[in-house]
C-alpha cells in the first residue's frame, strides 16, 4: 500500500480581493447642493422617500410652529421650533453625505440604523430615536417627559425650555451609545467615506448644538427683558422692593403715592404738591441702542413722537445704583404744559433700565433735591 506523503506541497489559496467600492450613485456636490436647497433632497436623490420626507416636512412644520409661536409671545417655545428645524435641515445635508458612501461601500443597510440617526431623531422627535432602536419604553418615558417640560411647563416656568434641552441631549446621547453597542460592522465592507468629510461633518454638528444651547439661553434672558416682573415688587410709600431685580428705593421726601404700573414700568410714584412724576422702566437691548447713549436718544425720540418739546442742557456718565449709565436733563414742555426731565439709564445684560423723573420747573428747587438724593441712596444690583 502506497503511504501517504503528508509533506506534500500544496498549492497556497490566493488571498480574497480587497472590498471593492461601487460608484457613487450621485455626485457629492450634487447631493450637498441638492440637500442645502430643498430639506431632504439628498435623501430623495438616493431614492429614501420616507427619510427624505421626514426631514421636509420637519423642517417646514418647525418653521410654521415657530413663527405662530413668536406672533403668540411663547418665545421658549418658538426657539424649541426654530432649533428643531436647523437642526433637521443641517442634519439632511450631513446624513445625505454620509450616506452616499454607505450605500456605494454597501454599509447602508448593515444592522440596525446608524448611531447618528437614532441620536438626532431623539434630540427632534421626543424619543423617535428610540422607536428605530424599538426601544419603546424609553421612548414613552423620556420623549413624554422632555414633550411636558418644553409644550408645557414652559408656559409657567420659562427655563423649562432648558431642562427640556438638556434632557433631550442626554437622550441623544444614550441613543448613539445604544446604536453603537448594537451595530456589528461586517469586516469585509471597507469604509470608504473621505476624512475631511468626517471631520467638518463632526465639526459642524458640535457648533450646531452649541450654537442651539446658546441661543435658548439668548431667548430666555431676551424672554425675561421683554416682560417685565412685577410679581415680587412691594410698593408701599415711602418704600418700594423688587427682589427680582435686586432694586431697592426708599422715597426721601413725604408726599409720594405709588401708582399701578403698566407696559414697560416696574414702578410709578406722583407727588401732587410738588407736581412731580417718577417712573422707573426696563426694556430689552437691541443691536441698534445696544449702549447707554444710543439708548437714550431712542427715548428722547420716542418722547418726541408722543408730545415732548425739549431742549437737553446737559448729558454726561451717570451712576444708577451700582450700574453705569448715562444721564440727561433738558427743559421743555409736554402738550403746551412747562416741564423740566432728568433721565438716568444703564445697562444689565439684554435689559435697559431707566429712571424717568419729571417735573414743573417752578419751583425747581424740590425735584433738583429730591432726584440728588434718590440716585444717591437707590439700590439696583
Amino acid at each position: 500500500m502506497d503511504s501517504l506523503n503528508i509533506f506534500e506541497d500544496k498549492p497556497l489559496e490566493a488571498p480574497p480581493p480587497p472590498p471593492r467600492r461601487r460608484r457613487l450613485r450621485r455626485p457629492l456636490w450634487q447631493i450637498l447642493v441638492a440637500a442645502g436647497l430643498v430639506p431632504g433632497a439628498g435623501h430623495l436623490l438616493l431614492g429614501k422617500v420616507q427619510e427624505g420626507v421626514a426631514i421636509l416636512l420637519t423642517t417646514v412644520v418647525s418653521q410654521i410652529l415657530a413663527t405662530v409661536a413668536m406672533a403668540m409671545g411663547w418665545t421658549a417655545l418658538s426657539w424649541v421650533a426654530l432649533r428643531a428645524g436647523s437642526a433637521a435641515y443641517l442634519y439632511g445635508v450631513a446624513d445625505a453625505a454620509l450616506l452616499l458612501y454607505e450605500m456605494a461601500d454597501g454599509r447602508a443597510d448593515q444592522g440596525p440604523p446608524p448611531p447618528r440617526r437614532a441620536a438626532f431623531w431623539n434630540l427632534i422627535g421626543y424619543g423617535a430615536g428610540y422607536e428605530l432602536l424599538e426601544e419603546r419604553t424609553l421612548a414613552l418615558a423620556l420623549g413624554t417627559t422632555a414633550a411636558l417640560f418644553h409644550l408645557g411647563l414652559s408656559f409657567v416656568w420659562a427655563w423649562a425650555v432648558v431642562v427640556g434641552e438638556l434632557l433631550l441631549l442626554a437622550t441623544a446621547s444614550h441613543a448613539w451609545w445604544m446604536a453603537t453597542s448594537q451595530r456589528r460592522p461586517r469586516p469585509d465592507l471597507k469604509d470608504t467615506t473621505p476624512a475631511w468629510l468626517r471631520r467638518s461633518l463632526v465639526v459642524s454638528a458640535v457648533a450646531t448644538l452649541l450654537l442651539a444651547l446658546a441661543s435658548q439661553w439668548v431667548a430666555l434672558a431676551w424672554h425675561d427683558a421683554l416682560q417685565p416682573e412685577r410679581d415680587e415688587a412691594v410698593a408701599m410709600a415711602p418704600f418700594y422692593d423688587n427682589p427680582h431685580y435686586g432694586i431697592h428705593l426708599e422715597m426721601p421726601s413725604p408726599g409720594w403715592d405709588f401708582l399701578s404700573p403698566s407696559g414697560d414700568e416696574l414702578f410709578c410714584a406722583t407727588h401732587l404738591t410738588e407736581n412731580a412724576a417718577l417712573i422707573l422702566k426696563v426694556a430689552p437691548r437691541t443691536l441698534l441702542d445696544w449702549d447707554d447713549q444710543s439708548w437714550m436718544d431712542a427715548l428722547l425720540k420716542d418722547a418726541a413722537k408722543k408730545g415732548w418739546q425739549l431742549q437737553v442742557e446737559s448729558s454726561g456718565p451717570a451712576r444708577l445704583g451700582s450700574l453705569a449709565g448715562w444721564s440727561v436733563r433738558a427743559k421743555g414742555s409736554y402738550r403746551g404744559t412747562p416741564r423740566t426731565l432728568h433721565v438716568v439709564t444703564a445697562t444689565r445684560g439684554l435689559q435697559h433700565i431707566t429712571l424717568w423723573y419729571e417735573w414743573a420747573p417752578m419751583p425747581d428747587s424740590f425735584a433738583s433735591t429730591e432726584m440728588d438724593q434718590i440716585l444717591a441712596s437707590i439700590e439696583l444690583h
